[in-house]
């Protein structure tokens, strides 16, 4: 990540792919890898029909791809910004705001946002605020 050769994402979705994760909440099945996909980065449980398709399509094309897709979800993507946004400005994203920042963490990913939010005038208003 540091070196500029992979993002959050990326490296995210190699651990949530590995053979470890996959051997452990994963459970060596691709329907439970599915599922614990869904509870750990979309935050809810699988409808029959999504827990389907990406088990047939982690079945079939390999784990990688899935956890890529998972990851670079508009769900998942809004759910980075409000977090970002809650742990740097104290507060859920606006409606224009989370739109915004879901495509920049698509296009420059979750550092570049997180690095944007913190230099912003409300961020810097928070910190002074905050006491020391």
């Amino acid at each position: 990540i540091r070196s500029g050769r992979a993002t959050v994402a990326e490296v995210a979705a190699q651990l949530y792919a590995s053979d470890e994760h996959f051997d452990g909440p994963g459970d060596r099945d691709e329907r439970t890898w599915v599922g614990q996909l869904y509870r750990q980065i979309l935050g809810r449980e699988a409808d029959t029909a999504g827990l389907d398709h990406w088990s047939a399509r982690a079945a079939a094309g390999g784990r990688i791809g899935v956890a890529r897709a998972f990851l670079g979800s508009i769900e998942s993507r809004r759910l980075r910004v409000h977090a970002l946004y809650q742990d740097l400005l104290g507060r859920r994203a606006d409606a224009g705001g989370l739109e915004h920042w879901a495509e920049e963490i698509r296009d420059d990913g979750d550092l570049a946002v997180a690095i944007a939010l913190a230099a912003s005038a409300e961020y810097f208003q928070r910190a002074q605020s905050q006491p020391r």
